[in-house]
């Protein structure tokens, strides 16, 4: 093999590294994949909502009513699905009973609703139960004071806390609330302690950024609640 074909054969080898070398200089970076955001936020579709009161007036009937106006937002951070944020605000003077009820629940001795316009649950984590069914655990405020309390939620289709997650998904709650721990403290031998609170209706997928007024005056703890989502990495 002579001196003049080997610096033929190395000329050549340089010129294809070099090649090489400029193509990968010009070849175009691949776009970066957008990454899911972590915390998912649903909102209650007022128009598809129930939310009922009852409370036993012993022994001559139940009181039952429901509440016209309501919010909620339900977010999960689905690096952590246990540990969750769910408020729910009702505006107590939307009050609807189904027929005048023997007792008044919008006077100082039951709801104040002149001091407490609205009542608020606050829950921070939750529990499966079942494939379909939850505990959720926080505070509960009615009539401006604040307790530990529980609602138990059923989701008719299917847990919502696996990819995809949908995009809206119904839901059925159950909260007893012992009104005596809240102030309401009245009448104890003639109606039950317990008041009972169903929830029914459908959470639509939301941007913190991009929600619509509400219909009614909130507490102070919505904005709170929506600016710590808004603050997470």
């Amino acid at each position: 093999m002579t001196l003049r074909f080997l610096n033929h054969v190395l000329l050549i080898s340089v010129l294809m590294i070099n090649a090489s070398a400029s193509a990968a200089m010009q070849q175009p970076e691949a776009p970066e994949e957008a990454l899911p955001e972590p915390v998912q936020l649903y909102r209650l579709q007022p128009e598809d909502t129930h939310v009922g009161f009852t409370v036993r007036h012993m022994p001559f009937s139940t009181v039952t009513g429901s509440f016209d106006r309501f919010e909620a937002f339900f977010a999960f951070d689905e690096r952590a699905p246990s540990v969750i944020d769910f408020l729910g605000v009702v505006d107590m003077t939307s009050f609807n009973p189904e027929r005048e009820p023997p007792i008044d629940v919008t006077g100082p001795d039951w709801f104040a609703l002149e001091q407490h316009p609205t009542g608020h649950f606050h829950g921070y984590t939750m529990q499966m139960t079942g494939e379909k069914t939850a505990i959720v655990s926080g505070d509960m405020t009615m009539k401006g004071i604040t307790g530990e309390a529980e609602i138990e939620i059923v989701f008719p289709e299917a847990s919502p806390f696996f990819e995809p997650y949908p995009d809206s998904f119904p839901f059925e709650a159950r909260m007893v609330v012992d009104r005596t721990r809240f102030g309401m403290t009245r009448l104890q031998g003639i109606v039950r302690k317990d008041i009972v609170l169903t929830f029914s209706g459908n959470l639509q997928r939301q941007n913190v950024g991009l929600l619509t007024e509400p219909g009614f005056a909130l507490p102070p703890v919505v904005d709170d609640f929506l600016a710590d989502l808004e603050a997470r990495p």
